[in-house]
């Protein structure tokens, strides 16, 4: 993983925006420009077999058409290229969100808002059409939602593009809930496969359901290919009827009976719009988080130092009540620093008359070290997020109040006071400190009076502590700080050594109790994931040795999912093998069956996920070989599914493979192994098409 600082190309790397199984995302700068950019990286040595070359096509795919298409509602592509190892394609930075996960914060968008998103999907796609791409694969995850409701299409990676000898007749790639009828049968495509996508899209915007859902891969692709969904005003009463022939329209299994392009599709809408007297749908511009607390500026303005001397005291004097009372913000905080440093300025190149001078520096001094200083000290010390603490009155600015009694004291200092603001420094220093000290005992209790870690409990605690790390540094207090990060280091280190020892346990032991501790810890992936971030911390991004802080218990920990990954694959196999026939098992023994295969299988996904996930010690862990012993499991996996899914004399093994299948195709998904799914995809194209 690259850090803070590092280059690709002529990019910086500024943050992590998200990550995959192979590769992450980071927000970045132009080196030039200094115009914030999204890079996507791709981690080429984690390729494996056959996998790599359709990956690798794919990933240059996307960024070639991202280069050559330019509209408003696409994604742009500005650059791609490789180093050390990493493809990286650099685009366009959207702050958004994807249409999917806002639907799931927001399930019923009022209709205008839903009609006014999909306008905009077919805006892009008449764009892309006319250039002569199908984009293939329309779907809520590859469109980004900004803050103001403008969207744009990502994801280019499997488009057909006229011409192109990359994507052929016959390959079956995309999200089949998505998928046109003609795209599952592997005919030959244009504009109308990503018309019914987008219909599918509007189906679910304007329902909040899916028009095709199924258990199974084979059972889905028979609902798209042969059934009608029902109509979405019978699926949502209050919905107008007017949109069931648009959706009719749209989701036509015969191509030659949907809209002829996306134009059509959308004057159909804007007409419907127009029958329901909606002829203007008002989208909120931009708008950045506001306090509900009024400001003295507008949000546009830039903080001025004051010219006029005692206005400028005066304004100083404000601005600290205007803290106390209200809301500490970033601006405020600003603002006052530019007045006391120009204060500061003025006595040094005109010098007031001496009294009024003293007059000044008394109100001045008064700021520092009068009541308002004791004040700001009792709300820090009340609203400090001491792990364990319920902060019911917190304003969420506690982290600016803390600078502000920063500011405060330093202003004391060159004023000539400035006591009772170091006495309160040092007061707030030993205490946020001994926050660090109080926590030991917490962890302790967490990690040992029950048998498995409680780690959404610790991750949270932790993230309080980071907190009080900051404070610390915006406090100034160095030989604090450094201690409280080695405490932060071994407390990582003893939550990870207790989730090694768990593991073990169940290794060693088969320990039925530790099995269930170590299943509930694989659902707190995140948390893992993070804790073996902290670990990781302060390190060379090249090495995880024993030497580094937290390398020997990240080795361990790595060594351990290998090995439970390949105990869970033995069970899943054996499982196979020795599972009892349909007709000789009752239905809650085939249920009970049923749950513990597709459970082992995700959990062996999870594991997949954090292994991949300790790319940052690559040189070092055999990541490469991971990922390739995971590839093989799953392929034969699939090769034995497929094999029980080709009973014909027994449909209910044929219907309990498939169901497997399409949970291998989704692990597929998942980890960017799209040969290994489109051939699970293709056997269940096949079946459903020879029925």
């Amino acid at each position: 993983m690259l850090r803070a600082g590092q280059t690709l190309g002529a990019y910086r790397i500024e943050a992590l925006l998200g990550r995959g199984a192979m590769g992450v995302v980071y927000r970045g700068v132009g080196g030039d420009s200094g115009e914030p950019v999204a890079i996507k990286t791709l981690r080429t040595d984690l390729l494996v077999g056959p996998e790599r070359g359709s990956i690798l096509a794919r990933f240059r795919q996307e960024a070639e058409i991202g280069q050559r298409l330019r509209h408003p509602r696409i994604v742009r592509v500005r650059d791609y290229g490789e180093q050390d190892e990493n493809l990286y394609l650099v685009m366009d930075l959207i702050p958004g969100q994807e249409l999917g996960r806002l639907l799931e914060q927001h399930p019923e968008l009022p209709l205008g808002m839903s009609l006014a998103l999909l306008l905009q999907v077919l805006n892009a796609l008449a764009y892309a059409h006319d250039q002569g791409v199908i984009h293939r694969d329309v779907k809520p995850a590859n469109i980004l939602v900004r803050q103001d409701f403008t969207l744009v299409l990502t994801d280019f990676g499997i488009a057909h593009v006229g011409g192109s000898e990359l994507t052929q007749t016959g390959d079956l790639l995309g999200s089949p809930t998505y998928m046109a009828p003609e795209q599952l049968r592997g005919e030959p495509l244009d504009g109308r496969a990503d018309l019914f996508a987008a219909g599918v899209v509007l189906y679910l915007l304007l329902t909040g359901q899916r028009p095709f859902t199924a258990d199974s891969l084979a059972t889905l692709m028979q609902r798209v290919l042969y059934e009608d969904p029902p109509t979405p005003s019978a699926v949502k009463r209050e919905l107008p009827a007017v949109f069931d022939p648009i959706l009719r329209r749209a989701l036509a299994k015969d191509r030659a009976q949907r809209f002829t392009s996306a134009r059509e599709f959308a004057a159909a809408l804007r007409q419907t719009r127009t029958v329901l007297r909606e002829a203007t749908v008002i989208i909120p511009g931009r708008r950045s988080p506001q306090s509900s607390v009024p400001s003295t500026a507008t949000a546009g303005e830039r903080t001025v130092a004051i010219a006029d001397r005692s206005v400028r005291v005066e304004r100083l004097t404000n601005l600290v009540r205007e803290c106390l009372t209200e809301r500490t913000t970033g601006r405020r905080l600003q603002e006052f620093q530019d007045n006391l440093e120009a204060w500061f300025a003025a006595e040094t190149s005109a010098p007031a008359d001496s009294a009024v001078r003293a007059a000044e520096a008394r109100r001045l001094r008064e700021v520092c070290e009068g009541e308002g200083l004791a004040v700001l000290v009792e709300l820090i010390r009340r609203d400090a997020p001491l792990p364990g603490r319920a902060l019911q009155d917190a304003r969420g600015d506690w982290l600016e109040r803390v600078h502000l009694l920063a500011l405060l004291r330093n202003a004391g200092r060159r004023l000539g006071a400035g006591s009772a603001a170091a006495a309160a420094h040092a007061g707030l220093v030993q205490e946020l400190s001994g926050g660090f000290m109080a926590y030991a005992n917490t962890l302790n209790r967490l990690l040992f009076d029950d048998d498995s870690p409680q780690l959404t409990r610790i991750s949270a605690d932790f993230l309080r502590l980071d907190l009080l790390q900051l404070a610390l540094e915006e406090l100034g207090a160095e030989t604090e700080g450094r201690s409280v990060q080695q405490m932060l280091l071994l407390f990582a280190n003893q939550v990870m050594g207790k989730v090694n020892t768990l593991i073990r346990q169940f290794l060693d032991r088969r320990d039925p109790l530790a099995r269930f501790g170590v299943a509930s810890l694989l659902v707190e992936i995140e948390e893992l994931i993070v804790l073996v971030e902290r670990l990781l911390e302060g390190g060379e991004p090249a090495a995880v040795e024993a030497t580094h802080p937290g390398g020997m218990v990240v080795t361990e920990f790595f060594d351990n999912l290998r090995r439970l990954g390949r105990l869970i694959g033995r069970e899943l196999v054996q499982q196979i093998r020795h599972e009892a026939h349909p007709d000789e098992a009752s239905a809650p023994a085939l249920e009970q069956e049923r749950r513990l295969f597709v459970g082992r299988l995700r959990q062996l996904g999870l594991l997949y996920r954090l292994t991949t996930h300790l790319e940052a010690a690559a040189p070092t862990l055999p990541l490469q070989d991971a990922v390739a012993e995971t590839h093989r499991f799953l392929n034969r996996l699939t090769d034995r599914l497929l094999a029980d899914a080709s009973t014909p004399d027994h449909p209910v093994v044929v219907e309990r493979s498939w169901e497997r299948l399409s949970v291998v195709a989704e692990l597929a998904e998942q980890f960017g192994w799209l040969e290994l799914r489109q051939r699970i995809l293709q056997a269940g194209r096949s079946r459903v098409l020879a029925v």
